[in-house]
């Protein structure tokens, strides 16, 4: 249900769709539909997002390393001087993780005492999965065998996810590290309450 007193004005048409809808009981308020529509498209956005790190995974673009090794590569290719914390378990990661994972610390370049501490957490919740990837929730029933984790942080909620997956001899497949906010709220805190 909406929690925000915005106005969206909607082109004509939407509207008297969306009008139609509550005429037909399909839904409470105009605000319901363009609510519903929003979580269904963001939940479309999404699956289509795994659906292409799946499918990088699957023609082999992947790139099997330790977090530690992964982690050092993309402070290189940042220019950024830090040192990953060590681990010796193996992962496989798209390149779309790995996009994902220097978009967030760009993001997180602003505050220059954050990378370091940021870097980290992302790295201690790579080590965790590749460690032992049943610490992990099933994510959907729509795509078995997507699993998500947060990205930890201490005494905050937790603002990004890690979808991944195993591989049949057990290795996890990075797929993505995405902001929480293309989760549904009941899967967040689930997630986040855990």
């Amino acid at each position: 249900m909406p929690k925000s007193s915005n106005i969206i004005r909607l082109p004509k048409d939407l509207q008297e769709f969306a009008e139609e809808c509550v005429r037909m009981g399909q839904y409470e308020s105009v605000e319901n539909v363009v609510f519903e529509a929003l979580k269904e498209k963001r939940h479309t956005i999404l699956l289509k997002e795994l659906d292409a790190a799946d499918a990088e995974l699957e023609v082999n673009l992947d790139i099997k390393c330790t977090p530690k090794e992964l982690m050092r590569s993309i402070y290189t290719e940042l220019g950024l001087n830090q040192q990953p914390i060590s681990s010796k378990v193996s992962l496989i990661y798209s390149l779309l993780a790995k996009q994902d994972i220097k978009r967030v610390l760009k993001d997180t370049k602003n505050n220059s005492r954050q990378i370091k501490p940021y870097g980290k957490l992302i790295e201690e919740a790579l080590s965790v999965i590749a460690k032992n990837p049943k610490q992990g929730q099933p994510y959907s029933y729509e795509r078995p065998g997507i699993f998500i984790y947060p990205v930890l942080q201490p005494n905050k909620t937790p603002r990004y996810v890690l979808f991944y997956r195993t591989s049949r001899t057990g290795i996890v497949k990075a797929l993505r590290i995405l902001h929480e906010c293309y989760l549904d709220e009941e899967i967040s805190l689930k997630l986040f309450a855990s």
